[in-house]
């Protein structure tokens, strides 16, 4: 085989979904170019398909060595969209803003260019930063040219909409056996903990007023760990709301759509 022949067999074996043989591939094309025009883009597909295949950590690291090398400019600027993409997947966005922030995007095509916004304003956005995000979708959007991004404006608006639930109330309601989950909005929990609290409560007095004290202490054990247990379910429910409530948010970016 020729190294056009290699390059175009990888290409062929990404578009076929057999990532990691592209890989092997694309490796053997970047360690044979060398000066050749296809020693970048063959760098660039390793990042990409790892990428692809949702190995985070891998594409990460590859985008680091791809950035290392002496490569044109564009395509150490897609490989730091790539590790940028890699971070916000790993849950690392405060290191993918610093990545995209220190993106210099003047000399690359328009759909890398409105990449790099789409990435920043959810790298932005997983942080809960929704001024910086409608920034990054706005103001960086008009400027970069990318229209398409006025599609999020609702999901910013739905961001703007969320509220935590104030867990200080739900810990003094929770004295009240279940009424702590009416604050996340779990009306059938708080039902069904204060229940089951009185039902234990309710057979511990049975038991004691019949001098089963045995029996009475088991049920007066289970209604306190019941009780203190729905204190604390209480709290999380509120931390487990509004994390909720914002990977709704985030769901509704795709992430791919440029």
């Amino acid at each position: 085989m020729t190294l056009n022949e290699e390059y175009r067999h990888a290409e062929w074996l990404e578009n076929q979904g057999e990532l990691y043989r592209s890989a092997s591939w694309y490796l053997r094309v970047l360690h044979l170019a060398e000066n050749h025009e296809l020693r970048d883009r063959a760098a660039l597909g390793v990042v990409r398909v790892h990428r692809r295949g949702e190995k985070w950590k891998e594409a990460i690291l590859w985008g680091e060595k791809v950035r290392a090398m002496d490569l044109s400019p564009d395509i150490r600027t897609i490989a730091t969209l790539e590790v940028s993409d890699s971070l916000i997947r790993l849950g690392r966005a405060d290191d993918a803003v610093r990545e995209l922030e220190a993106l210099d995007t003047s000399t690359i095509r328009s759909e890398e260019r409105c990449r790099a916004v789409l990435l920043l304003g959810f790298s932005h956005l997983s942080r809960k930063d929704v001024g910086s995000a409608r920034r990054a979708w706005d103001v960086d959007a008009r400027t970069s040219g990318c229209s398409r991004v006025d599609r999020f404006k609702n999901i910013l608006e739905d961001a703007d909409d969320i509220d935590k639930p104030s867990k200080l109330a739900a810990g003094l309601l929770a004295l009240a056996p279940g009424a702590g989950y009416l604050v996340a909005g779990k009306r059938q929990t708080a039902l069904a903990t204060f229940l089951v609290n009185g039902l234990l409560i309710a057979g511990a007095v049975e038991a004691f007023d019949r001098d089963l004290n045995f029996l009475g202490t088991t049920f007066s054990i289970f209604a306190l760990g019941w009780y203190t247990g729905s204190i604390y379910g209480s709290l999380s429910s509120v931390d487990r709301i509004y994390e909720s409530r914002w990977e709704d948010v985030l769901s509704g970016v795709d992430l791919e759509s440029y």
